[in-house]
């Protein structure tokens, strides 16, 4: 059965001050689950690991999974070891507004050609992935913090998390510069609209 795309939202992240989730217990393996009473995040959402006994975790961030009441799951592999306890901090998110359409373009592997001289046929090894692109266009809004952030993100080096939310319930998530952000586009009888282009770097998270 297909599903309903009203309702979607997307949201674009950035480590600034969060509130800081302290004395989460970790069970290891892999992923590794993160026990706190009531920790309220949700699916596919940022967070960085810090202070835990072990260092290993430290600095380290990922992307919210398989999420309960009293805890959530990373994809980092502690298989073998002993981490303690530490502080989970996730990410500040701003979302934004009046969006009218989003789509990920998924990026082409790269064709390795591994043909030599005694080949019968062509012969390949597949690259890494590309992550892809993701477009989406908004109604332009001067006053909106979620598309005034996108408009700084443009001005900037820095890679930024989103996070889209379905309404199944389902996210989309990865990390992605901002490369152009066009608008206000202006037409007889209508309305201000604008267009953003996000180049995706790593991968892509479906949860």
């Amino acid at each position: 059965m297909a599903l309903p795309s009203q309702g979607t939202i997307l949201k674009m992240g950035k480590a600034v001050a969060g509130d800081a989730l302290t004395t989460v217990a970790v069970e290891e393996g892999y992923p590794t689950v993160f026990t706190k009473a009531a920790h309220g995040l949700t699916a596919g959402r940022k967070v960085t690991c810090s202070a835990f006994s072990n260092a290993k975790l430290d600095g380290l961030s990922a992307v919210v999974q398989f999420v309960t009441d009293d805890t959530f799951a990373l994809a980092l592999d502690t298989t073998g070891e002993t981490i303690g306890t530490g502080t989970v901090t996730p990410e500040t998110y701003w979302t934004i507004g009046e969006v009218t359409d989003c789509d990920r373009a998924a990026g082409d592997r790269t064709e390795i050609d591994t043909t030599h001289l005694t080949s019968t046929s062509k012969e390949y090894l597949m690259g890494l992935r590309d992550g892809g692109t993701f477009t989406f266009s908004v109604n332009f809004l001067f006053d909106d913090d979620g598309q005034a952030a996108v408009r700084e993100a443009e001005a900037s080096d820095d890679s930024f998390h989103w996070l889209v939310e379905y309404p199944s319930g389902n996210t989309c998530s990865f990390d992605g510069f901002v490369k152009s952000f066009s608008g206000p586009s202006a037409d007889v009888d209508g309305k201000l609209s604008g267009s953003v282009n996000v180049k995706v770097t790593g991968d892509v998270v479906f949860a």
